[in-house]
C-alpha cells in the first residue's frame, strides 16, 4: 500500500495524467475512490483504490473500467452512478467527444458500463448531476458549448437535450481566441447552472 502525503497528490496526480479526477463512492463495506486518467501512455481508463482514513493509505483494487481519455468524473447524487467525460476529439468517426454512464457496485471495484452517449462537442472535460439525479450538464472546452442530457429511468444517458454555444474572446491572443467552457456547475438550490468560460473570462 502507499502512503499518500498532500505533497505526494497534489504533485503525483498531476505528473500521472496532468489533472486526473478523484472521486468517493461509500460502498457498504468499503469507502473507494476513483480515478480518472488520460489514457495517452499505459494507462487505460477509470482506477479503484480502497482508502483506509487511519493510516492515511491508498490500496489499489485494480482497473475499474477500460474508457478512453476519462479526464473528469462525477458521482450521481446517491452515489449509485458515475459519469465520467471521455475527452476526444472524435468520437464514432465525427468530431467530438462522449459521455459514459457507468453502475457502482457496492461491494466490488468494477464499474457496470451503462450506455456512452457524443458529449454535444469537442474537448469534453468537466461534467456535474443536478441534485434530483435526473440530469447531467457537461462543458465541452474545444468547441465552447455546454450541454445537458436526461438521466434515465433505467440509468442510461440520454442524447444531447440542451446545446449552448457561446461566443466571444478576451485578452489572452494565445488562449482565449474563442470560448472554452471548463467547467459546469449546478447551484446548491438546483435553480441554476453556471458555466465558466475561460475564453471569454465569464461565467454565464
Amino acid at each position: 500500500m502507499k502512503t499518500f502525503t498532500r505533497r505526494y497528490v497534489l504533485g503525483g496526480m498531476a505528473a500521472a495524467s496532468l489533472g486526473s479526477r478523484a472521486l468517493w463512492s461509500l460502498g457498504t463495506s468499503s469507502r473507494r475512490i476513483f480515478i480518472g486518467t488520460y489514457t495517452h501512455g499505459s494507462s487505460k481508463g477509470i482506477y479503484a483504490y480502497r482508502w483506509i482514513a487511519e493510516s492515511g493509505t491508498m490500496e489499489p483494487l485494480g482497473l475499474a473500467a477500460e474508457t478512453p481519455n476519462p479526464s473528469f468524473l462525477a458521482l450521481s447524487p446517491d452515489h449509485k452512478a458515475l459519469y465520467a467525460v471521455n475527452e476526444l476529439d472524435t468520437y464514432q468517426g465525427k468530431p467530438g467527444g462522449s459521455v459514459s454512464a457507468y453502475s457502482i457496485h457496492p461491494d466490488a471495484p468494477e464499474l457496470a458500463l451503462r450506455n456512452v452517449v457524443p458529449s454535444g462537442g469537442s474537448g469534453p472535460c468537466n461534467l456535474m448531476a443536478d441534485h434530483t439525479g435526473r440530469a447531467l450538464f457537461v462543458a465541452n472546452y474545444d468547441s465552447g458549448n455546454a450541454a445537458s442530457f436526461r438521466i434515465l429511468a433505467s440509468g442510461d444517458l440520454s442524447q444531447p437535450v440542451t446545446d449552448i454555444h457561446y461566443n466571444g474572446h478576451s485578452v489572452n491572443p494565445e488562449r482565449q481566441q474563442s470560448a472554452h467552457t471548463h467547467c459546469a456547475t449546478v447551484s446548491p438550490g438546483n435553480r441554476y447552472l453556471l458555466v465558466n468560460d475561460l475564453g471569454m473570462d465569464r461565467i454565464m
